[in-house]
């Protein structure tokens, strides 16, 4: 639950809002819809190849060593990309003044959390576990105190005993931005489009897989997770718009706040802060767990530099993937606090949508690998979704229709993050190719051959 909500709860509602206004509850609803099915192929994979190599290890057994590495890549870059931009949200929304100093604070702030979190990585699955739990209780309590004394004013019940709410369904409406179906169906595009990947933390469990005891209870485990976090995201959306408003959204960059001082009042303030800090760290905690044990694994098939498969002898940690990808991490959040020192349009949305992007590229191909896996692999499974082919082929073509729409709305500015996720993605290729030579001596005898002329050739 807590991977799935994280930071979700506090940037994405606004995306929602601001593009289809009251109207991005039925995105929300739709996006639900959509996460419960990817599910089923998520708990297939998962519950058959429980693996510390999580989805790099699906891709490897479906896909080969190209295409393994370079999805193994994309996942490595969209994990710290994800985990910088939850730290940094923590850190903008702790601090929301602007100013020089304030700037500096910020960026001291994100440094000692991707360090604290990392290290607690580095301390080992149990210490790990306990953060996240932790933070996951958090997560569920702060919902519980924003969602609740909206439709229960609690003052006014226990002085008169009369039952009174602060929801004004008037914020409501109009209920969409626009008139016409084509264009309301194009904001819920874009509004579906910038919220995609909030119920998709659950591949987190993927990487967790081969420590799990009862494996048959996997899926169901994750299906709960997404019935209550699907529940939670929509009482919270709902209740934040009946009370905010849609106007309101689009000026305060912390909503949330102004939904707490109106139901709960000023002295609330300071106890929202501290939630909201507490569930945004959340979500960035799960990534150095995942990241480092992605790195691992690519080292243990020889695409990645060997070194970082390498364990430490007290903590059984890979420390060297742990230590490495918290460099990676803090360059990826210096790239965020670049954005602002160079004026850029809102460089946090810019690096968001390239982070949607490149997890959309990514989740089409573990998709896909069902039907090729049910094909190389037919035994039994322990849980069998539906649709091996049809669903991967459908919501590939959803998650198409609404980057297309999303290009069609953005123009220009699309194109460009569009250019800027395609460079991420090139730069996988010479880098597989120089480890490759380095450490595999079969690609190196392939390559010198093909290099080296024909007899034919010289004549």
């Amino acid at each position: 639950i807590n991977s799935i909500l994280g930071s979700s709860l506090f940037y994405l509602p606004s995306l929602g809002v601001i593009s289809a206004g009251p109207g991005s509850l039925v995105a929300w609803a739709v996006l639900f819809v959509v996460a419960l099915v990817i599910l089923f192929y998520y708990a297939e994979l998962i519950a058959q190849y429980p693996s510390s190599g999580g989805t790099y290890f699906f891709c490897k057994k479906a896909y080969g060593r190209f295409w393994s590495f370079m999805l193994g890549w994309l996942m490595w870059i969209v994990g710290n990309m994800g985990m910088g931009l939850s730290v940094v949200a923590a850190a903008e929304y702790l601090l929301p003044a602007k100013g020089q100093s304030t700037f500096i604070l910020r960026a001291v702030f994100t440094l000692l959390w991707i360090l604290i979190l990392n290290y607690i990585a580095f301390r080992g699955m149990n210490a790990s576990t306990k953060m996240l739990v932790g933070f996951g209780i958090v997560s569920l309590g702060f919902v519980a105190v924003i969602v609740v004394p909206t439709f229960i004013d609690f003052p006014t019940l226990l002085s008169t005993g009369t039952l009174q709410s602060h929801f004004n369904s008037q914020l409501f409406s109009p209920f969409f931005r626009e008139v016409g179906w084509f264009p309301i169906l194009g904001q819920l595009g874009v509004a579906l489009f910038l919220i995609l990947e909030a119920f998709f933390g659950f591949d987190i469990l993927a990487y967790m897989g081969d420590e799990v005891k009862d494996k048959q209870r996997m899926p169901r485990a994750m299906m709960m997770a997404l019935l209550i976090s699907g529940v939670i995201m929509l009482l919270f959306v709902l209740s934040s718009l009946g009370v905010v408003g849609y106007d309101e959204y689009t000026t305060n960059s912390r909503p949330y706040v102004a939904h707490a001082l109106a139901t709960l009042g000023s002295w609330s303030e300071p106890l929202i802060n501290l939630f909201m800090l507490v569930a945004i760290l959340g979500a960035a905690a799960g990534w150095p767990i995942v990241g480092s044990r992605l790195i691992q694994a690519m080292a243990e098939d020889g695409l990645f530099i060997k070194r970082f498969a390498e364990l430490h002898p007290k903590t059984k940690t890979p420390y060297k993937a742990i230590w490495w990808q918290t460099i990676m991490v803090t360059l990826f959040s210096a790239v965020i606090f670049y954005g602002y020192v160079a004026n850029w349009v809102n460089p946090y949305k810019i690096v968001y949508v390239i982070y949607v992007l490149m997890s959309l590229i990514v989740l089409a191909f573990i998709l896909w690998t069902i039907p090729l896996l049910r094909k190389k692999d037919p035994q039994k499974r322990l849980f069998t979704a539906p649709f091996p082919r049809a669903g991967p082929a459908v919501i590939t073509l959803f998650l198409i229709i609404l980057v297309v729409n999303w290009v069609s709305k953005e123009g220009s500015v699309a194109i460009g993050t569009l250019r800027l996720s395609t460079t991420f993605i090139i730069l996988g290729i010479p880098l597989y190719f120089l480890i490759e030579m380095y450490y595999n001596k079969e690609a190196i005898q392939k390559m010198t051959a093909a290099l080296q002329p024909k007899p034919g050739d010289l004549g």
